[in-house]
């Protein structure tokens, strides 16, 4: 996606968007084949899908397209890795749920992971030669991620 459409001047709500229309296109399709029984939900349950559409949904992934846009792919994915370690600590912290050694040690392998990646990626905006300083957050997302394929000795 990174080489194809993110970084290419089309805005992230625009690229989130299609994704969830040709989700629903694809969902349309596919209804008629799993039976088309008639429901009658009520109001609660209506007002459930249309927070987990709008709020869990489209957010996280207008979210997830501008981190891809602004950080890259790489720093997209980490983001994802640290998901359960925040619903375990949260799990632990709000529902006083129990906390094993195996799943500390599972969230340190996890945390030294991002680490990891995050530990050469790390070029701060200053690095950049004089003069060259970017005017908004997408060159400036752009010139750090040039920066560290230099510096990394490549480009793409």
């Amino acid at each position: 996606m990174g080489r194809t459409l993110a970084g290419r001047g089309t805005p992230t709500i625009s690229l989130s968007a299609a994704q969830l229309v040709a989700a629903g296109a694809l969902t349309a399709v596919a209804v008629p084949f799993d039976g088309l029984e008639a429901i009658d939900p009520g109001p609660a349950a209506l007002t459930a899908v249309v927070v987990l559409g709008v709020l869990c949904t489209a957010v996280t992934f207008h979210l997830t397209h501008r981190i891809i846009n602004d950080e890259g792919a790489t720093d997209a994915a980490v983001v994802g890795y640290l998901l359960p370690v925040v619903s375990v600590l949260l799990g632990a912290v709000v529902l006083d749920e129990r906390l094993s050694l195996r799943v500390v040690l599972g969230m340190a392998v996890v945390l030294v992971g991002v680490g990891t990646t995050r530990r050469n990626g790390a070029v701060s905006a200053s690095a950049a030669p004089a003069g060259e300083g970017a005017v908004d957050g997408a060159s400036a997302a752009a010139d750090g991620r040039a920066a560290r394929r230099a510096a990394q000795g490549g480009g793409r």
